[in-house]
């Protein structure tokens, strides 16, 4: 490479490259020479026969560490050499909430990018595979689901309910569309990116440069089809794979993964049982289910399975609640994954009297997300999460549960004041909102108010005592969430009630029907306030550092709300006029989930089990392909 004379030096960095596979793999010059004929004209076999004694000197100085680098960004390697693990010396951050996979590897292999913690902030950092040190990659706070562009040189990620893109040479992130709860997205050789904006979405399309949005790929309904997540382009892009979320599973391991051709529009499943698929250059169709990897032979030219599926490595993190998994594959065979489990929070029911002591309930633990007490103390309505989350009846005198929705998925469980229904909130009508349904097993649900009449996303609700006046707060893209309120008589029509550029949410009127609590952030975080419902009347302040779920003792006496792992309690006196006492800490008990309070002062609770929430290595396998196909040795 140093020779002075240019015809004696090796022509380009090719050659050499060609010349330290060959010297790895014990070829002789004679066969150097071959392959260097078949990649040359003929007239210049002179000059590289020079080039290849200068290419052997080369060889003869190489440190191990230069041959690793060749051996991993070679793109014939990884089906010449054996198979090699590593473990990068970052791990990643515990996922608690919405995971998703925290990595991405360059198309090329030579890169990765992954979401890591450093001073109690979450970002991406990059990582050459040559190298040993990271780097923190500005502008990417609070990144999720990184995915690199086809040229390796972007990357793509979601953050502040956004879908943005970074140059990795430097420069600020370009925000290219609104992703609430986004379930991943893939980045296509047209330099558009598709992914997917929420939890019951379908796929959109956007110009990685900016521009409007369109809907690629719709679900239907009428086949039970809730959304589609984790799309990942075919080599050409000309079609896509991704999940299918439908109405009636509990775990992804039960999902569907279809492809979807980009030129014709033609969709059709290819795996039941199964999620989060990818390509391999074998001509395998790579899915998780049940923290395993599994392959299974796949025509991509005509988008059709052509065997049966079998395990290739088991033992990596999954999440059932979502699809998500932890593994990441380069068309070069390097593969990435979290080595692990099945990932699912669980929690338990408990009594908790005022003195912070606790009675557990004898049932079985589960994802318990929302509950609520019926008006007369014997039930409570449960909000199960997973794949559908599903509401629940729970008797507490007999301590058995029976599932009362079968179908989408259901949260934010609130009995009407008659103890008939149970509400909650539901996107089966396309757009999630409100719902009831009999808790005697009669009839379906049913809307509370016609879903064509309202495109905000409802989260959480409260009846006003006579069953006929519901307060909720609801997510638009434009104000964020606001407190909407909607009467059964009439036609039934919501009317904001509090729409200010802040957010307003978790309603709850008081047992009279005179006052309604609420959290907002208008002070720039959140506090609990009251103000007379239905109004007029100025808004009082009742927490004084912070606060959030609010909750009425039946009396109406008492207000309560958490702060952290803080359940206090305020006094409430409403004559001669509104007077809230100084907020008092009653016990402290870990959780972020909904309570509500019995008759007698007691509180019921979801308590968050211990879970494994240690960081993770990441494990690096070079030249994977050739452990998933090993006749490719002989190619």
């Amino acid at each position: 490479c140093l020779e002075k004379d240019r015809k004696r030096r090796v022509h380009d960095a090719g050659d050499v490259r060609l010349e330290l596979d060959d010297a790895l793999a014990g070829s002789s010059a004679d066969v150097n020479l071959v392959n260097l004929t078949s990649i040359r004209e003929r007239e210049h076999q002179l000059r590289l026969a020079r080039g290849i004694a200068v290419g052997a000197l080369v060889v003869a100085a190489v440190s191990t560490g230069l041959a690793l680098f060749a051996w991993t960004r070679s793109t014939a390697a990884p089906w010449a050499q054996p198979p090699v693990r590593l473990l990068l010396s970052e791990q990643l951050p515990a996922q608690t909430a919405d995971p998703q996979r925290s990595f991405a590897i360059s198309p090329d292999g030579s890169r990765v990018v992954y979401v890591a913690e450093s001073g109690g902030a979450r970002r991406l950092y990059v990582r050459e595979m040559r190298s040993i040190e990271a780097t923190p990659i500005a502008g990417t706070a609070g990144a999720q689901f990184p995915f690199f562009s086809p040229d390796g040189r972007r990357i793509g990620f979601f953050a502040d309910a956004k879908v943005q893109v970074l140059a990795l040479a430097g420069g600020a992130p370009i925000v290219l569309a609104d992703a609430t709860s986004p379930r991943g997205a893939t980045w296509a050789p047209d330099d558009t990116i598709i992914y997917s904006p929420n939890t019951n979405a379908g796929l959109w399309q956007v110009s990685a440069a900016g521009g409007t949005p369109r809907q690629l790929a719709q679900p239907d309904s009428s086949k039970g089809e809730r959304g589609y997540r984790w799309p990942e382009l075919l080599p050409g892009g000309d079609a896509v794979l991704f999940t299918v979320a439908t109405s009636d599973i509990l775990s992804f391991d039960e999902a569907r993964i279809a492809v979807r051709s980009l030129r014709t529009g033609e969709q059709h499943e290819l795996i039941r049982g199964g999620t989060f698929a990818t390509f391999a250059a074998t001509g395998h169709l790579l899915y998780a289910r049940a923290g395993a990897l599994l392959a299974a032979p796949f025509d991509a030219r005509r988008l059709t399975m052509t065997g049966a599926a079998r395990p290739v490595l088991d033992g990596i993190v999954t999440y059932p609640v979502n699809g998500a998994a932890q593994y990441a594959l380069s068309p070069n065979g390097t593969l990435l994954y979290v080595a692990g489990k099945p990932m699912s929070s669980e929690a338990a029911l408990s009594w908790v009297d005022r003195s912070g002591r606790t009675s557990r309930l004898a049932v079985a633990p589960a994802a318990y997300q929302n509950l609520g007490i019926s008006p007369d103390g014997r039930r409570a309505a449960l909000d199960i999460d997973g794949a559908n989350a599903s509401i629940w009846i729970l008797d507490l005198d007999r301590t058995t549960v029976t599932r009362l929705t079968h179908e989408w998925s259901n949260n934010g469980a609130l009995w009407t004041p008659d103890g008939t229904r149970v509400t909650f909130n539901s996107a089966r009508g396309g757009v999630r909102t409100l719902f009831w349904q009999r808790v005697d097993g009669q009839g379906e649900a049913e809307p509370v108010f016609p879903s064509g009449q309202f495109a905000a996303q409802v989260r959480e609700a409260s009846w006003t005592r006579d069953g006929r006046t519901a307060i909720f707060d609801a997510l638009s893209s434009r104000t964020g969430q606001d407190l909407w309120v909607v009467g059964l008589d009439g036609d039934r029509t919501p009317k904001p009630l509090m729409q200010t550029s802040f957010n307003e949410m978790q309603p709850a009127v008081s047992p009279d029907g005179r006052w309604l609590a609420y959290v907002s952030n208008e002070t720039g975080r959140s506090e609990v306030y009251v103000q007379p419902f239905p109004g007029p009347g100025s808004k009082t302040r009742i927490s004084t550092d912070g606060g959030l779920r609010p909750v009425w003792a039946r009396s109406g006496l008492e207000l309560f709300y958490r702060n952290g792992d803080a359940m206090m309690a305020v006094k409430i006196e409403t004559s001669p006029s509104f007077s809230p006492g100084r907020p008092q800490l009653l016990f402290r008990k870990a959780s972020t989930f909904a309570y509500d309070v019995a008759s007698d002062g007691r509180f019921l609770m979801i308590e968050e089990l211990p879970s494994e929430t240690a960081a993770r290595p990441v494990t690096v396998v070079l030249n994977w392909l050739q452990e998933l196909h090993p006749s490719l040795v002989a190619k």
